[in-house]
């Protein structure tokens, strides 16, 4: 299984000749930074998961926050306001820390794609720390870069930069002294963490300890996760993980998918099953009413009603119906992530905005996956066209027209059956109402019968579009076929990594839309 992966963000000081702002008061900050880190560490173990670190690579505090990282062993997400080349002005005045942040920047894949004259200015403008690029250290495994997406002017772009952090985080590292109305200072990370309920520990430079927001600062296990790993227990005998030297990602799933199918076939075979039982015993009951067939009508009434009953239970007790959802939305968000992760930022999965609760799930399958970022998203984009674009929208038109045709069929029995049921019904309570008329031949079946039977026959096929999910199939398969047909003409002419990045986003936003929206109509559904 996949470790949960819980991420604390930081937000410091910059150095300055003013109190609490000194770089030796900073610098004297790592054994209680330390103290932090290991108190995150413990709770994100508590909880079953493991701890990563986000943040900037501003000259002092923070900087000092990924160095201690490290050395714990501590992956590191970096995240600067604006590109390398801009961002090194404010290092202007101090060469050395620049060559520390640049340092930083190398392992966390920052360089990457960067031209040789580019990387040379970002060298020149250290302390001769790099005397060529052979000098500079190498991506490290896990560690990712990325450039915020807000504005790129001061200072409104630390604001942004800080936020956006934020969003991705379940505590905050502060090193800060004294409160500032400077806008995306520390003082605002501070305050917006508190309001999103971080965890936060606080440190003062000119004080001694550590301050938390809470007496007992804790995680609680994710409840999403959870329940998945308990699925997957629930069903290892039947669907066990691959061996051990499987792409991670991959394993998962397969396991997801594999329960889903099984699941989902029982699921539904109990659900329609139960339908149709239900069905035949009402039906054989407002014929035995009719045309009073007696003990042996009522008998079979009852074991067809019991039947019904048992498998409801059975299927219940099983789980097929939870276990049929959680495990088939897992497949499809990896199978997203799968395909996605090159182009879109794991930090930042778009399921985190969709649908909260799967946020950590997202989250921690994407940074398992080594590609991420790594790759040039301009030639990997015929792959992803093809692997995911095509393949959806030839899905969807594969099941298009069976889901229309079934969805039309049962929506004109139902309006026939309703239809019909409104004549015979006023027929018959006319018939009562006129008792000197005179009886004619099968008098039972059109005034007995009918009137009780097309009802029910209406609400059984209504019934079986919800939960054949013909119905909302046929609507939405259409409009996600068209959306992507569009989409897929657009593709071949994309030729800049900022525009790949943008269709794989448009794209991917399309296929949850259908994957929300379909998780969310079968929530209710049971027995």
């Amino acid at each position: 299984m996949v470790t949960p992966i819980w991420i604390v963000g930081f937000s410091g000081h910059r150095p300055k000749n003013e109190p609490g702002r000194k770089i030796n008061e900073l610098e004297a900050c790592r054994p209680r930074i330390k103290e932090v880190f290991l108190k995150f560490q413990e709770m994100a173990k508590l909880c079953g998961g493991e701890l990563h670190f986000h943040a900037s690579v501003a000259e002092g505090a923070d900087t000092i926050a990924i160095e201690v990282a490290e050395e714990m062993g501590i992956v590191v997400h970096v995240i600067l306001p604006m590109a390398a080349e801009r961002f090194a002005k404010d290092f202007e005045t101090s060469p050395d820390a620049w060559d520390r942040a640049l340092s930083i920047i190398a392992k966390a894949g920052g360089l990457n794609g960067l031209e040789v004259n580019g990387i040379q200015k970002l060298r020149e403008q250290g302390g001769g720390r790099f005397k060529s690029q052979d000098d500079l250290p190498k991506a490290k495994p896990k560690w990712t870069f990325r450039i915020s997406n807000g504005s790129r002017e001061r200072p409104y772009c630390y604001y942004e930069c800080g936020e956006e952090m934020l969003d991705a985080c379940d505590g905050l590292i502060a090193v800060h002294s004294q409160a500032t109305e400077k806008v995306g200072g520390t003082t605002d990370v501070i305050k917006q963490a508190n309001a999103m309920g971080l965890s936060v520990a606080s440190i003062d430079p000119l004080q001694e300890g550590i301050d938390w927001n809470s007496a007992q600062p804790k995680w609680d296990p994710d409840k999403v996760l959870t329940e998945l790993h308990h699925i997957s227990d629930k069903n290892s005998a039947e669907h066990p993980l691959p061996d051990a030297d499987s792409n991670l990602l991959e394993a998962e799933f397969d396991r997801y998918n594999k329960v889903s199918l099984t699941n989902g076939k029982w699921f539904r075979y109990s659900l329609v099953g139960g339908v149709l039982l239900h069905f035949l015993a009402a039906m054989i009951g407002i014929a035995s009413l009719s045309f009073h067939w007696g003990l042996l009508a009522t008998g079979l009434e009852l074991a067809l009603v019991t039947l019904a009953i048992v498998s409801g239970i059975w299927s219940w007790w099983k789980g097929y119906h939870e276990h049929w959802r959680q495990t088939r939305f897992a497949a499809e968000v990896l199978r997203g992530l799968k395909q996605s992760c090159v182009f879109l930022d794991p930090i930042a999965p778009l399921v985190n905005h969709h649908h909260p609760g799967w946020r950590r799930f997202a989250i921690s399958h994407a940074l398992h996956q080594p590609e991420c970022g790594r790759n040039d998203p301009v030639a990997c984009l015929e792959n992803y066209h093809q692997n995911r674009v095509i393949n959806q929208l030839d899905y969807f038109t594969s099941k298009l027209s069976p889901a229309s045709n079934w969805g039309t069929a049962w929506k004109e029995v139902a309006k026939f059956a309703s239809l019909f049921a409104l004549a015979v019904v006023l027929v018959a309570f006319i018939w009562k109402l006129v008792p000197e008329l005179p009886q004619f031949p099968f008098e039972n079946f059109f005034l007995k019968f009918l009137p009780a039977f097309l009802p029910l026959l209406a609400s059984v096929s209504i019934s079986l579009t919800i939960v054949t999910d013909y119905g909302r199939r046929k609507e939405r398969y259409s409009i996600m076929a068209k959306r992507l047909e569009e989409l897929s003409l657009w593709f071949p002419t994309i030729r800049s990594p900022y525009a790949v990045k943008r269709a794989v986003q448009r794209c991917e936003e399309i296929l949850l839309d259908e994957l929300i929206e379909w998780y969310a109509s079968n929530k209710e559904i049971t027995h």
